[in-house]
């Protein structure tokens, strides 16, 4: 029963070892001789299992092991200094390099195993872990006492042995949780039953030490992000994202915890949403909803995103008014990390920019890459669109610069060193677009704004090419320039060279076999101010209208008789003015809403559209445009009986209150105070050719207790209404001015204080100033005043369609305007306009068109007409086409085959010299006396011409006339010839009047006139010359080609000296025939 029960006990501490040593590792095997008998210890010893994997090991040695049944089994192991003494392992902390530790062990008696001490002495260790164990305290180790009877007991609890245990490297997998790792260290030892004398084996046994490294202190960090998307999308908005009004955006924000160290343990974190708007109403705001906490269980991410809508909530749809606002939203949270702090995502932005934008706009006319002649006129200007929406009046900055290029480099918006700069101007600061200095206004609703214009003469001796270039900035927020860079114009000066035909007529489509070709001629003609000026010109702008007229100009009066009685009485006839109407009436900042707030005379917020215009008969409310209404006058010598045609206007009532309110100007009389009827009819500033004008035919505003005019009584108030006078239909100026000096003359009266506007832009006065103005209306006012461009704005005029308004403030309870005289003046380039181009002395045939080329001598002096049929009396037409198509190509008929008639052989009269391709040059013309007899050169290759002295010798004998015939293939004539005295005959080939000069030619190419004194045959005549055409020579022509009379002598001599005469018939006349 005893060993069966102690097999059973083995079996089940088998099975304990076995699931130990999978959990924890093999412990060491100590072998021994068999120790010494020694009286037991029970207190302190066990039998039925081991206190640790060691001692268990120990344990199945005895009983399992092969030849140790019968002696006794020690175990040793490692533990951390200060641990239990049965405790296997080793504990170190993040980072810890080396540990103190301690050595303990005991033994396990098998079937015959004596009691007693027990020890393990000369501990060293070894192996190739060994140098991590250092500092033994002892090599001797007390392991305890076996029990009497000593078998199946382990002995009891000894002593431990102190040492060092390095680490390094060992169990490093602890970031987030312990790390575990074993290690076998070797440790040499003898079984010994006294401490000091070995008593068993002595060996290296290996020692496997567990070593348990815990996790770092908890780490972790927080973040957040904030997106913007914007209608819908599921991608997020990039940074600083445009967005427009009627868009729609939604910011998510995404909260993040991540661990980085140590256990991950639940945490909550507060967090709250911030919004900033910046930009709106010129200032910055803040409106935070209110946040919550979210509680993580893991490391990873939660979105939140503040309840509701609006700005700073949820979903918002941008509005006009959001324009140029900057909305920000963001995360803010804590705490930042596990030290605490607090955190917040980047801001997530998004801008709000006004659709469409600002447009620069560089006109020129001519165009951009035309050519255009010398001295002719070359208007740029720069003009900028506002087509924002919603509409934003916003201020521009610029740079305008037009200059002349000399070199022949490619444009450039910055011109090279020497060029001519002629215009520049400029309103920027710096930075460029920064707002450091004054700019424009350029009022929204798409309208081009002139803001500056160049007009100039060009003059080719500056510079071959002219270039106009600009670039406009804003720093409105929410405006955008949509073509930012710089916008270039450039035209080349160049000339268009003529050419002169005299003493014959212009052939073409003919050829030598009788076929024809279909061809016109084309000619360039050239248009110019000859005389050219500028002047400053009165009465350039039309629709302008003096108030009080009617349709034809004429004034409308309406007066009273004396005897009749003036006061209280309603004219029959039509007082409204068809051309001026008062279109509002507004508060000083602009308002044209009824407010009743304040009182007696100081209205700050209104009211004006309370305002009551008075026709004679009723009372209609000013809300809307109503007709300006003319102002009664007096009869001739109502004022002054001694002054028979002394009248005034501006009747003041004070007996209607149907009319003025009830609310009387303090003033008005009635017909019983006549003495004092300068106040009576207060306007002594009259005209015969205009009348007054205002919203009540008395001249009185409308003022009711319930709708006071803040200016009542007053000599003038700034809170006081504005009129807004309208001219009903657009003016136009003449197109060939200069806008930017354009002034708006006036001549007339105004009641009390008048402001103007063109195009919704406020003209300045003579003075410059914006400030308000006060002409007068006193029969001694003779105001007479010029309003201008105010330079800090865009040119206010316009060419078409522009508007006036004629703003008046109120005081003393009446406005009244009187335009007698309102005209535009400006600047223009004054001249003769002339037509210059090519012509012929004769006639032109062609069976195609023939197109800006004069006959019969037309444009020889220029003319004052650019229509052709004022300068083509004998340019031949036999069908539809108006100039030109004489005929079919085949029938044209066939041109003289000169160069074969004159290569007949044995031709008297002339000597011929044949050759192949031949330079005419000085030498060769005195070699061969070619101005002294009359020769034809018949050439089989190119003939050259470089000479310059090909002049015939004179003569006034027919005998010796001389004529000089180049027949070739084809004839260049070089750059440096001015004259040839010769027949160029070439019908199948080309002759070139500069064919040494370049492809593309300047006016420093191909510059001497040619004349060419004979007639000209060729398939193709290249005319490269570049004379003439210039502002001093505008008539001058490039080439000359002459049939002089000589040629036509020479040819009839030379035919009579080679022909025959037959006698082909005989007709008998009468004898008085």
């Amino acid at each position: 029963m005893y060993r069966a029960s102690m097999r059973l006990t083995a079996l089940s501490k088998l099975i304990t070892v076995m699931a130990l040593s999978l959990a924890v590792g093999t412990a060491s095997l100590l072998h021994g001789d068999v120790a010494s008998a020694a009286v037991g210890d029970p207190a302190r010893n066990h039998n039925n299992y081991g206190f640790n994997n060691a001692e268990n090991s120990a344990w199945w040695m005895c009983n399992y092991a092969a030849g140790t049944a019968y002696g006794a089994r020690g175990a040793i192991w490692f533990a951390k200094s200060g641990a239990s003494y049965y405790t296997q392992n080793v504990v170190v902390a993040d980072g810890q390099n080396s540990v103190p530790v301690q050595i303990a062990g005991s033994v396990y008696a098998c079937m015959y195993g004596f009691p007693g001490p027990t020890y393990a002495i000369n501990i060293a260790p070894r192996g190739s872990n060994g140098w991590r164990l250092t500092g033994l305290s002892s090599t001797s180790l007390y392991r305890g006492r076996l029990p009497s009877p000593a078998p199946y007991y382990y002995s009891s609890q000894g002593n431990t042995l102190a040492a060092t245990l390095n680490v390094t490297g060992l169990a490093t997998n602890n970031a987030t949780s312990p790390a575990q790792e074993t290690i076998t260290i070797d440790l040499y030892r003898c079984m010994s039953s006294n401490g000091t004398s070995v008593s068993g084996s002595c060996y290296a046994q290996p020692v496997e030490v567990t070593v348990i490294r815990t996790p770092p202190a908890p780490k972790y960090t927080n973040s957040a992000v904030s997106n913007a998307y914007v209608n819908g999308s599921s991608s997020v908005a990039a940074a600083d994202a445009v967005v427009y009004p009627g868009d729609t955006v939604l910011w998510r924000h995404n909260l993040t915890t991540t661990q980085t160290a140590g256990l991950f343990s639940s945490r909550s974190i507060d967090y709250t949403y911030a919004c900033q708007i910046a930009g709106v109403a010129g200032s910055d705001r803040q409106n935070n909803p209110a946040g919550s906490a979210y509680t993580f269980s893991s490391s990873g991410t939660t979105t939140v995103n503040p309840p509701g809508s609006g700005e700073c909530y949820g979903p918002y749809t941008i509005r006009n008014e959001d324009v140029g606002s900057t909305f920000c939203h963001r995360l803010e949270y804590a705490p930042k990390d596990q030290t605490g702090g607090s955190g917040a995502s980047p801001w997530s932005c998004v801008r709000v920019m006004a659709r469409g934008g600002l447009t620069a706009i560089l006109e020129t006319a001519p165009s951009d890459g035309s050519t255009v002649a010398d001295a002719s006129t070359y208007n740029v200007h720069f003009r900028v669109s506002n087509n924002t929406q919603p509409t934003i009046d916003a201020n521009v900055e610029y740079s305008a610069w037009v200059w002349y290029e000399k070199s022949a480099a490619d444009r450039t918006f910055d011109p090279a060193a020497g060029d001519d700069r002629y215009f520049n101007t400029s309103s920027t600061g710096s930075p460029f677009g920064a707002g450091t200095a004054p700019a424009v206004l350029v009022q929204g609703g798409g309208l081009p704004q002139e803001i500056t214009t160049s007009i100039a003469v060009l003059d080719m001796q500056k510079g071959g090419r002219v270039c106009a270039t600009w670039r406009i900035s804003t720093f409105v927020p929410g405006v955008q320039v949509t073509n930012p860079g710089w916008l270039t114009s450039c035209v080349l000066v160049g000339k268009s060279p003529a050419v002169q035909i005299w003493g014959n007529d212009a052939r073409v489509g003919s050829q030598l076999n009788g076929s024809g070709i279909t061809s016109g001629i084309l000619g360039r003609l050239s248009t110019r101010l000859d005389g050219a000026s500028v002047q400053t010109v009165d009465n350039v702008g039309h629709g302008l209208w003096n108030t009080g007229v009617d349709a034809s100009g004429n004034k409308i009066k309406i007066t009273y008789n004396a005897t009749s009685g003036e006061n209280n009485n309603v004219p029959t006839t039509t007082i409204n003015d068809p051309h001026w109407s008062i279109s509002k009436v507004m508060r000083p900042n602009g308002s044209t809403t009824v407010d009743y707030t304040g009182s007696g005379s100081n209205y700050p917020n209104g009211p004006a559209t309370c305002q009551k215009s008075y026709d004679g008969s009723s009372l209609t409310n000013m809300n809307t445009s109503t007709p300006g209404r003319v102002l009664l006058e007096s009869s001739p010598g109502y004022i002054n009986p001694s002054s028979p045609a002394m009248y005034r206007a501006g009747q003041f009532v004070s007996t209607r209150p149907e009319v003025t309110g009830g609310y009387n100007f303090p003033g008005a009389l009635s017909s019983s105070q006549h003495p004092n009827i300068e106040i009576h009819y207060p306007y002594g500033r009259v005209s015969d050719t205009a009348a007054w004008i205002g919203q009540n035919l008395y001249g009185l505003d409308y003022s009711s207790s319930a709708c006071k005019d803040p200016a009542m009584g007053l000599a003038e108030n700034p809170q006081a209404n504005i009129y807004v006078y309208t001219l009903n239909t657009p003016f136009t100026i003449d197109s060939n001015v200069d806008l930017s000096t354009a002034e708006l003359s006036f001549k007339g009266g105004v009641d009390n204080f008048v402001k103007i506007y063109v195009n919704g832009m406020q003209l300045a006065a003579s003075d410059g100033s914006l400030d308000w103005k006060a002409p007068g209306f006193s029969s001694g006012s003779s105001f007479q005043g010029t309003y201008k461009h105010d330079p800090t704005q865009p040119i206010p005029f316009a060419y078409t369609n522009n508007t006036i308004e004629i703003h008046i403030q109120s005081a003393g309870t009446h406005t009244a305007l009187l335009i007698d005289e309102l005209k535009i003046k400006a600047q223009k380039l004054v001249g003769t306009t002339k037509t210059y181009g090519s012509w012929g002395e004769y006639s032109m045939y062609a069976p195609g068109a023939i197109r800006s080329i004069a006959s019969a001598s037309g444009l020889a002096a220029g003319s004052a007409s650019d229509q052709q049929q004022a300068w083509s009396q004998l340019t031949h037409a036999n069908v539809t086409i108006p100039y030109g198509s004489f005929a079919p190509a085949s029938q044209m008929g066939v041109i003289p085959n000169i160069g074969g008639y004159l290569s007949r052989p044995g031709l008297k009269g002339v000597n011929i010299i044949p050759s192949g391709a031949v330079t005419i040059d000085n030498a060769f013309v005195n070699a061969n006396q070619l101005m002294k007899r009359s020769t034809v050169i018949q050439a089989t290759g190119t003939v050259t011409i470089t000479a310059t002295n090909m002049t015939y010798d004179t003569s006034s004998d027919d005998k010796n006339m001389n004529q000089l015939v180049i027949v070739a293939p084809d004839i260049n004539i070089q750059a440096g010839v001015g004259r040839v005295d010769a027949w160029l005959i070439a019908p199948n080939g080309t002759i070139n009047t500069c064919s040494n000069g370049p492809g593309q030619l300047t006016i420093n190419d191909c510059n001497q006139p040619l004349q060419v004194n004979g007639a000209l045959t060729a398939s193709h005549v290249l005319l490269r010359r570049t004379a003439g055409a210039d502002k001093t020579t505008p008539g001058g022509a490039a080439e000359t080609l002459n049939l002089r009379g000589d040629a036509y002598i020479w040819s009839r001599r030379l035919s009579e000296l080679n022909g025959t005469w037959t006698t082909r018939a005989i007709t008998e006349l009468p004898p008085r025939y």
